[in-house]
């Protein structure tokens, strides 16, 4: 099931939410708060400096703050979160032109996601809802709040039309129909498409190229568009910034265009859409049906002919031809992965209506009224046919024998354990005697953590070590009901496989291979075992190895934001941690000590979250807003008196990153689902 959430589609703050910012961030970033300034305290009089930073509008470029994020297998793609001011010109943008870009992407008949209409709500996943009903003291939105509450939540500006994840189409009617018209199925893609889309292309997809070379300065949809997308992108024409729902639409617009010149060249040589041939495509993800070798090696080859005049190209490497059935080896794999995890729950959990047992309720938030038709218990431990080693051993011998990565299925596998585990605590309750109930849970807890742990560092990326965090907090949250021993168990258990996985090795440790996807695991490791600590050498270590790779070069990477506030959010208060807080203050300040901060993305964001962080001391806070105010109005000495405003101002309101101790890490965590990513 799924709740429909009405909001206000006339709100273009809302652009801030959905078009801006990157899927694969730390779950403590988001926009939330900033949309919240937007509404408040920056629509009216600021300081100066907030002024310079976040409200201008006059600066003729900005620097995103770029960084990278794996993709499995050793390989990384380079994201982008965009400039705060650029985030304002692209609400802007589609405040003017939001008509304009729904009528551009809805030309191609071949495209399966583009944007159809401006959204006035939004469905929340089951998933989430049933999450909330986890803890009991959740606080229920009156009617009068939900606007409020849930508006955050929305996953996109815009309905998308007709798919709005890849999956969604392979499971679809659509998918079957084109099996029975077609016997040949081909996949392949543009090589590095938005690194290689040529700004100034979007005129050429519009209008048309001579049109374009003629107008470049009128004022037009098209010219407004490449001026967003290169202000963005230091003023860069090769590339557009990757991450950003926007880019997409950039995209879209073009390919659709693309298209369109496909189809038309092909109909010259007798070929048809839809009868000799069909297209789905995904963003730069094309799917082609035929029914003859010939038809298919044109029509790739049409494909090669038209990107190029739009300097795009295909990845010939990813080319995959098939005939029927149309089964990949990866869907293969994840339909035998299901049935194996199947197993596994049924034989880790037992199902059906329990007797109460008198005199074992041990605990005082152990609820006995659970006891009713469709409650679980977990099986006793001695019965259990499955060892984590057990199941291991057989998820490799699946992707072995299918001969994919364990990229291609470790989403899917965390996934459904989620899921199940998520089933089952909604479930729980107390069916036999307390002993043997205690080592059961332990057992269960040792079980999922080795599981998870194994599955993330096979597949060290965003969306698994998110899922994996997701699934700490479930088990944290379903232990709370028991004695303190195993929630201490479940502390440990997390504590050393975590330590283990990621900060042995030394320079070479995963942490320092893989800094963004260290940061957000983290980060929920610090909220699920509150009374961790790790060594201050050891995350001094990390952070001069991570800022040292600040190239002086690349101002796109200027200052390391996302280490930097995940760092500091983690040391929180904690005094042995005084020397790692100051060194990362310190590389702020001589980042802003550099010319122009106020351009780079990472400094402005770093700057406003610094103010508002409750564990830097004053003094700390002043150092960078002097710095800040001397780089930004190029003089010797701040004016203490409005670098005091500035911090006022700042210091007592949340911007970027929410550095509460009680922030609701489940919460935050699960509204990541909403948003897509690619």
């Amino acid at each position: 099931m799924r709740y429909r959430i009405p909001f206000d589609p006339r709100d273009f703050d809302r652009v801030i939410l959905t078009e801006t910012l990157p899927y694969e961030c730390p779950f403590i970033f988001s926009n939330d708060f900033f949309y919240a300034r937007l509404r408040k305290e920056l629509a009216g009089k600021t300081d100066a400096l907030t002024k310079e930073f976040l409200q201008s509008g006059d600066l003729p470029y900005t620097v995103p703050y770029s960084y990278e994020a794996s993709l499995g297998g050793g390989r990384f793609r380079t994201l982008s979160v965009l400039h705060p001011q650029t985030q304002l010109d692209v609400r802007e943008f589609y405040k003017r032109y939001f008509s304009m870009i729904i009528d551009r992407c809805g030309i191609s008949p071949v495209s399966i996601r583009r944007p159809a209409r401006i959204a006035s709500a939004f469905y929340e996943k089951e998933l989430l809802k049933t999450n909330d009903e986890i803890k009991s003291d959740e606080v229920e939105a009156q009617p009068e709040d939900v606007h409020r509450t849930h508006r955050r939540f929305s996953s996109s500006f815009f309905v998308y039309k007709s798919f709005a994840r890849l999956f969604e189409f392979y499971n679809s009617s659509d998918f079957l129909n084109l099996e029975k018209r077609y016997e040949r199925f081909t996949s392949f893609d543009i090589s590095k498409c938005f690194y290689n889309i040529y700004s100034h292309s979007i005129a050429w997809a519009v209008k048309s190229r001579s049109f374009a070379k003629v107008n470049t300065r009128a004022t037009s949809f098209e010219n407004d568009f490449d001026k967003l997308m290169q202000k963005g992108n230091f003023s860069e024409t090769n590339g557009i910034v990757v991450g950003p729902e926007v880019s997409r639409i950039f995209a879209e617009i073009i390919l659709q265009d693309i298209d369109m010149r496909v189809a038309h060249r092909l109909r010259q040589r007798k070929l048809y859409h839809r009868q000799q041939y069909e297209i789905r495509r995904y963003i730069d993800d094309y799917f082609l049906f035929t029914n003859d070798e010939h038809t298919e090696n044109v029509v790739i080859q049409t494909h090669e002919t038209v990107l190029a005049d739009y300097k795009l190209f295909l990845n010939r490497e990813k080319l995959k031809k098939t005939t029927r059935p149309f089964s990949t080896p990866i869907s293969a794999a994840k339909h035998e992965l299901l049935d194996l995890l199947e197993g596994v729950f049924a034989d880790l959990f037992v199902s059906g209506e329990l007797a109460k047992h008198g005199g074992h309720d041990y605990s005082p938030n152990r609820s006995y009224a659970r006891h009713r038709q469709g409650s679980v218990h977990v099986r006793e431990y001695f019965d259990w046919s499955w060892t984590p080693r057990k199941l291991l051993d057989r998820y490799k011998a699946t992707v072995k024998a299918y001969d994919i990565r364990y990229e291609d299925v470790s989403g899917f596998f965390l996934g459904i354990i989620r899921h199940r585990l998520l089933q089952a605590f909604t479930r729980l309750c107390c069916a036999m005697d307390r002993d043997v109930e205690y080592n059961s849970l332990n057992r269960l807890i040792g079980f999922i953590v080795e599981v998870v742990f194994f599955v993330v560092m096979t597949d060290v990326r965003v969306r698994p070590v998110d899922i994996a965090a997701q699934i700490l907090v479930l088990l944290k949250e379903a232990l709370a009901d028991y004695d303190p021993p195993l929630i201490q168990i479940f502390e440990e258990a997390v504590q050393i496989d975590f330590a283990r996985s990621f900060l042995s090795g030394g320079e070479e440790s995963v942490a320092t291979l893989h800094p963004l996807e260290f940061c957000s695991l983290l980060v929920t490791v610090s909220n699920v075992t509150p009374n961790w600590k790790v060594d201050p050498s050891t995350l001094l270590e990390f952070w001069q190895a991570v800022s040292s790779r600040q190239a002086p070069v690349n101002e796109t990477r200027k200052f390391p934001y996302f280490e930097a506030v995940s760092i500091v959010y983690f040391c929180k208060y904690d005094p042995d941690y005084d020397r790692v807080r100051e060194e990362v203050a310190n590389s702020l300040v001589t980042a802003l000590s550099e010319p122009h901060p106020r351009f780079h993305a990472s400094l402005t964001l770093a700057l406003f979250d610094f103010m508002s962080c409750p564990f830097l001391a004053e003094s700390q806070k002043r150092q960078i807003a002097s710095e800040a105010w001397k780089s930004t109005f190029m003089v010797p000495s701040a004016k203490g008196n409005k670098v005091s405003e500035f911090i006022t101002f700042t210091s007592s309101k949340t911007w970027f990153v929410d550095w509460e101790s009680e922030i609701n890490v489940r919460r935050a965590l699960f509204k990541k689902e909403l948003r897509a990513s690619y």
